[in-house]
């Protein structure tokens, strides 16, 4: 069990690199599939839960996605504690915890949609919970989860900061892209580059987890 933690531990960082690639190529299809939009009308949200064995698939998938985040985020909330900054740390497992909620609570509310959807049999274009599950389900995934990814980025960002480990530009980079994923029409761009935050990260928690072996070798 010592043996596959630490496994773990060594790998957290890539763990959250790939979660990340799935929820954003999952985000990425959902913005494209989860049609209609708000405000759409009973038969056409009906319309969308129809195939609802292809809708449950992808509410577990993305679903799955969060826990690999979460994971990451608590590499990165270590990284903030042992560098002396507490508060952010905590601030940064916030918005992670944030985050990952959001997209199991938009998940969970895609499958209690399609579960009501079979129940409605001949009805289903009446079912007037559909929309506010739709509606819900895409408020989560779509604005609450980014909003609370973009809380560690800050976090992070201004630990770094405070450090002096970053540049006054990358730190405004870093505080843009929070921004960014705090505003709705935007979150669905800035998404990318929060990607490539991740893999930066990962590779700053992969370089720190590798000097530390080096020097309990010593």
């Amino acid at each position: 069990m010592e043996a596959l933690l630490g496994l773990l531990r060594r790998l957290v960082s890539w763990i959250g690199v790939v979660a990340a690639l799935w929820y954003v190529g999952l985000y990425a299809a959902g913005y494209a599939v989860l049609r209609p939009d708000y405000l759409a009308s009973r038969p056409a949200v009906s319309g969308f839960f129809d195939d609802f064995t292809t809708v449950k698939v992808g509410a577990w998938a993305i679903a799955l996605s969060s826990v690999g985040l979460l994971w990451f985020v608590g590499g990165v909330v270590d990284h903030l504690r042992s560098s002396g900054e507490p508060r952010l740390a905590r601030i940064a497992l916030g918005g992670g915890v944030l985050g990952a909620g959001a997209i199991v609570g938009g998940a969970a509310l895609l499958w209690v949609g399609t579960l009501r959807f079979e129940d409605a049999g001949a009805s289903r274009s009446e079912v007037v919970d559909l929309v506010t599950l739709h509606d819900l389900s895409h408020a989560l995934l779509f604005v609450a989860a980014p909003f609370g990814f973009g809380v560690a980025v800050l976090a992070s960002a201004a630990a770094a900061a405070r450090a002096g480990l970053t540049s006054v530009e990358i730190t405004a980079v870093s505080a843009g892209l929070a921004t960014a994923l705090w505003i709705p029409w935007i979150a669905r761009f800035a998404i990318w580059p929060w990607l490539l935050w991740v893999l930066c990260v990962a590779l700053v928690l992969q370089r720190n987890h590798d000097e530390a072996e080096r020097g309990a070798g010593t």
